[in-house]
């Protein structure tokens, strides 16, 4: 079941200062500017002419402060959006905790999880329950895509993998994360390895959670480091561990393969 999306929900789940940034070029333009832009042409056509003087209404202005406030306030509810995705966060003490959120609390937990270690995390909205990408990952040029799956009995199995990844390609992303409250099935591993999808479980997560909450005080958690993989040496882009099937050792491959085949070994 998707969420309805307005234009202050939209703000509302965008980064604070993107609402602060419209606010400010809405009112430096009617408050200074308007009486100095004219649309061309309306000096001698009727038509523009009526464009150009609904332009300069009064009442025009008057919306536009509406406008404003409306950015505003979506520029605050972005905060205390983060304020209480942080504080859910550092509300969890074990994975009873995490196993008595609803979905959407998930999803959020999930969020602040990434934005911890460094990622620019995107919360689609349009989601639900139901599945589909709910997150988007930025860091060093590479999007990665997340779905979260709370489920607290069932476990996630090969075909949601391979839906997440059929999206990966479509989504242009070099990357899927896959995180759930429980387990992954035997099948979901096998399609997973040796591909760019992350599989996290309900006690890794957990793990990762923990030690970020010790790392925001103390040091970078041992979790968020691993995710900071070396550069590929040919393309530049970021590697993932992979397995030969050969001779079954580890190796870091290049995200970005089969384009760039770029390797290195496991330190």
């Amino acid at each position: 079941m998707s969420k309805r999306s307005n234009f202050l929900s939209d703000l509302i789940g965008a980064p604070w200062w993107l609402g602060v940034t419209l606010a400010f070029f809405v009112w430096l333009f009617f408050a200074h500017l308007i009486d100095f832009v004219h649309i061309p042409g309306a000096d001698v056509n009727p038509f523009l002419r009526m464009f150009d003087g609904a332009l300069h209404q009064p009442g025009l202005r008057d919306v536009s402060w509406l406008f404003v406030a409306v950015c505003l306030v979506g520029s605050l509810g972005s905060l205390v959006r983060l304020l209480l995705r942080g504080r859910l966060f550092d509300a969890q003490t074990d994975r009873g905790s995490i196993q008595k959120l609803d979905w959407r609390q998930f999803e959020r937990l999930v969020a602040e999880a990434y934005a911890r270690q460094g990622f620019r995390v995107g919360e689609n909205g349009q989601g639900g329950a139901d599945g589909g990408v709910d997150l988007y990952l930025h860091r060093d040029g590479q999007k990665t895509i997340v779905q979260c799956k709370h489920w607290r009995s069932t476990r996630v199995g090969s075909p949601v993998v391979r839906e997440m990844y059929g999206l990966m390609q479509h989504e242009g992303a070099s990357a899927v994360k896959i995180v759930t409250s429980g387990h992954f099935t035997e099948d979901a591993r096998l399609f997973a390895r040796d591909k760019p999808i992350d599989l996290v479980d309900g006690q890794r997560l957990h793990k990762l959670i923990g030690e970020l909450q010790r790392g925001r005080q103390d040091e970078p958690s041992t979790e968020a480091l691993a995710t900071q993989s070396p550069a590929c040496p040919q393309c530049g882009g970021s590697m993932v561990e992979r397995t030969n099937r050969r001779t079954h050792e580890r190796f870091l491959g290049c995200h970005n393969y089969p384009r760039c085949r770029g390797t290195l070994q496991v330190q």
